[in-house]
């Protein structure tokens, strides 16, 4: 029930953060078309009624990115594209303990997903690249389970214990 209710209260955050940004944008889009058909910047940022960011659309680190934030920064999204990096998404809820990070991948990043808990402890990932790689538990070194195939299709079921020693592995 509580953490439904955090989500909901973090869905009605994100949406209203994200809702105001879009009637800014269109604003400030109206006002420059009358005037010369064009709106520029080099950074938008949108503050709530407080005086706080809650949204910003610029460029940073090699990136274009799109950032939402929730009050006090409880809750935040991240989506960010660059040439050297590719496209990612980042949503981050309990001032970051929790989080999910999609990736598309590039150069020596492959695309994959990361669902983290407990500010990693307990998590979820899956990524392509060489070796189709899912890990589950709290990573690759410690208590969890890990499926790997390799690009000869062989496919290896490993249980890492606490200390990171394999306890249990299959062909």
């Amino acid at each position: 029930m509580r953490i439904e209710r955090l989500e909901r209260a973090n869905r009605r955050t994100w949406f209203s953060a994200l809702l105001i940004f879009i009637i800014l944008v269109l604003v400030l889009a109206l006002w420059r078309i009358e005037r010369k058909d064009l709106l520029q910047a080099k950074e938008f940022i949108l503050k709530d009624e407080s005086g706080e960011v809650v949204a910003r659309l610029g460029h940073k680190n090699l990136e274009t990115c799109l950032e939402l934030t929730g009050k006090r920064q409880a809750s935040a999204a991240s989506l960010c594209v660059g040439n050297d990096y590719g496209s990612s998404l980042l949503l981050t809820n309990q001032h970051g303990a929790d989080r999910a990070f999609l990736s598309a991948g590039l150069r020596d990043l492959y695309p994959g997903l990361v669902i983290a808990t407990d500010d990693g402890k307990r998590l979820i990932s899956a990524s392509l690249g060489t070796e189709t790689k899912l890990v589950v538990g709290q990573g690759t070194e410690q208590n969890s389970l890990v499926v790997l195939t390799t690009p000869e299709n062989k496919a290896t079921l490993r249980i890492v214990g606490s200390t990171g020693k394999t306890l249990w592995t299959a062909p």
